[in-house]
This record gives structure tokens, sequence and C-alpha cells, in this order.
């Protein structure tokens, strides 16, 4: 930890040991669109960083697979629908990011390694088209489990996490063209299991996220509620005027939900974990940009923490897995129509997954592969973890 801005808590490092077993989902089909199986990832991983590349490839790196903490990647071919071996990172990074820059490049910074002292500050940038790592400039303090945004002017904000210390409210940018990382004020409050969600002015909204207080490992489910209190419920950052904006506050306190962008502009937030009392939830509600405000929706179907959110061609929203308690791992699915701001159970995946990748194929479908598997699902970091793969049509 090098720069102030931070609150400290007590607690130590969260060693590489493993994430549990997850239970089966319980949510009856119903609605259009299929799962099918496709290939099964090389290797079984959970707090790992995605993203896809230029060419249609879904690049997975690092992350924990038992004991290990891991730095090998994988790419997944959507034509062949196969998984093959990529280029390791320079060392093993659990709870990492993986950014898309603009250049097609991909920059992976942080995370964690008990092997290499704790949490990282170093970062490298893969080259597709070469398949080679080189180092880039280290980042101005260590992180993991942080969250990386790009933004429209090619730059990367990176923002709060976990120094094995501290939860941050520390953030910086990375500038592509320099290799330098440059500090931003702070956010107003430290954040851990927050999202970032650019919206169309090119402006971050950052919402939820919980500072873990006298516990060993940020972030785990089935921490007791009474070890975290919430920061603001949200804020925006704007690259041009480098400050940040408070927004009006969300209904409820949440992390590990998800943020999505609308057509509209405005963002979609369901679920996650509330800290007091309720545990995962299904409540959701819609961030207007122009007013500042949140306002309450219709709740989902069912209450869930580290499940994904995926925005369709058609401008609905696909949610589906996370975890909820007794239930372990979920394997059901649902849309969001904001035409009338309602919720439609479709059919479950084939297998329950949490902490899993989920994202768009550049045919339309919806790839869904990794996480935890099983009963008690992100209790430990490790355990339960599956190579598993299925992609959505419909």
């Amino acid at each position: 930890m090098r720069r102030l801005w931070v609150a400290s808590i007590a607690g130590g490092l969260l060693a590489c040991t493993p994430i549990g077993a997850l239970s089966t989902g319980t949510a009856q089909a119903a609605g259009a669109g299929h799962w099918t199986t496709t290939g099964s990832m090389g290797v079984a991983r959970d707090h790992f960083a995605w993203t896809a590349l230029r060419d249609g490839r879904v690049l997975v790196v690092g992350g924990q697979g038992g004991t290990l903490t891991l730095r090998s990647t994988e790419l997944y071919d959507p034509a062949r629908g196969t998984w093959s071996a990529g280029p390791p990172m320079h060392v093993p990074r659990y709870g990492p990011s993986a950014t898309l820059l603009a250049d097609g490049r991909v920059m992976v910074a942080g995370g964690y390694c008990r092997a290499l002292g704790g949490d990282l500050d170093t970062a490298e940038i893969l080259d597709p088209a070469t398949g080679q790592w080189t180092w880039t400039n280290r980042m101005l303090d260590f992180r993991r489990e942080h969250d990386a945004t790009l933004l429209r002017d090619g730059r990367v904000l990176v923002t709060g996490g976990f120094d094995g210390d501290s939860v941050l409210a520390l953030a910086e940018i990375f500038d592509p063209a320099s290799q330098r990382w440059l500090p931003v004020p702070p956010m107003s409050s430290p954040r851990l299991g927050h999202s970032a969600t650019v919206l169309h002015d090119g402006r971050v909204l950052v919402t939820g996220g919980e500072m873990p207080r006298g516990v060993v490992a940020p972030l785990v489910p089935g921490v007791p509620a009474g070890a975290y209190f919430r920061g603001p419920a949200g804020e925006i950052f704007d690259p041009t005027t480098m400050a940040w904006l408070p927004t009006g506050g969300m209904r409820i306190r949440r992390n590990s939900h998800t943020a999505t962008l609308l057509a509209d502009g405005t963002v979609l937030i369901a679920g996650g974990y509330n800290p007091i009392g309720d545990g995962q939830v299904a409540s959701a509600e819609i961030f207007d940009p122009k007013t500042l405000l949140f306002a309450p929706i219709t709740p989902m179907n069912v209450a869930r923490a580290g499940h994904s959110a995926v925005l369709m061609d058609d401008g609905t929203v696909l949610v589906a897995g996370g975890k909820r308690d007794r239930h372990g791992a979920l394997g059901s699915v649902e849309r969001y129509l904001p035409a009338s701001r309602t919720w439609v159970r479709i059919p479950d995946m084939l297998s329950t997954h949490t902490l899993h990748l989920a994202m768009r194929l550049s045919d339309g479908r919806v790839l869904i592969a990794g996480g935890a598997s099983g009963p008690g699902a992100g209790d430990t970091a490790g355990a339960g973890d599956t190579t598993g793969a299925e992609t959505y049509s419909g």
C-alpha cells in the first residue's frame, strides 16, 4: 500500500484456499430458448478474468484451481465449440482484471498469489497476434478483486479492490499510449464487490460494494452479516473532469450484484448480497443518469448473488446462475424485459454455475463457463470448481 486515501481494517491475507461445491438450481423451465453443451475448459477455475478478443474468441486468464493459483490461460473458439491452452502469463493471479484495449491487446492487472508475497501491483499485456505477454508498468497500488473499465478514450479506469490489509477507495487510470498509471481522486468510500458501468455519455457509474471489517478474506459468501458495512450506494466518475459525482441512494445495500447498461441509457441493477440480514436478494432497480436516482422495479423470480447478466441483441437481459444460501449454486435463468420492466423465467442451465464466465458471442449466443458448481459454492476458494461450459440460444 503506497498511497493514502485508504480505510485500514483488521484481518489478514486471503490464502489460496478452496471454494466449495454448489447445489442444483430448482427453477422450472419456462419461456423460449435452449441450452446446449459446448466443449469443456481445460482447467477448473474460479476468480478468474476473461474478455472477448477482436476475432471473436474468448480469453480466460488465471484464477484459482483447487489449492493452486493459476498462471495458465485458455481460449474458446465459438465456431468450433472448443477450448485450447493459451500462452501462460508471467505470474499466477487470483482475482485479476482483464481488459481488451482499443488496439486489440489485453491488459491483465493485479490479483493475488501467496507464493509471490500476496497481493500484486504488476500488470502485463498480451498481443493475441503473436501470443506474447510483455510487462508494462506497475500499478500505483497492490489490489485484487478490483474493477477495470475501458473508457471511451482508450484509457482504463481501475477502482477499489483489496490490497491484503485494506479495502480500497483508491482509483487510478492506465494510459496505453504512455504505459503510465495516473492517480485520480479516490472514491467516496472503499469498495469491494462493486460494479462499474460505462454510461452512454462516457462517464462511469460505480454502485454498491462492501467493506469487510475484521474478516480474513474479502467477499467470501457466508461471512456473518455483522462483519460488513456499506459505502455510498453510487457515484459517477467523469473522465473529462477527473472528478466523482454522488448519486441518489440505492433502495437496498448490495454487493456481488450485476449492473447492465440498457439501450435507453438507464442501468439495470439486479440481485446481490445484502449484508444486513437479507443475504442474497431478488430485488432490482433502475438507475437514470438524467436524474441520478434509483427506482425500484419488479424483483427477480429468484434471489441470487455472484450471478451473471448479459445484454441480448433484442435489448433484454439474461440473468443466470449465482448462489443462494442453503441452495448452493443455481441453475435457474430469467430474462428482464425493459418494455414492461418485468422478469420471465426461461429454461434452466444444464449445470449450476456461480463465479462463472458469461458473455454474448458474436453470433448472438451466450457462453457460460467455469466457476463453481455444487453445494457450498463460494464458501472457500477452489473446491467445487467446474470445467463445464454451455451456450444459450433464443
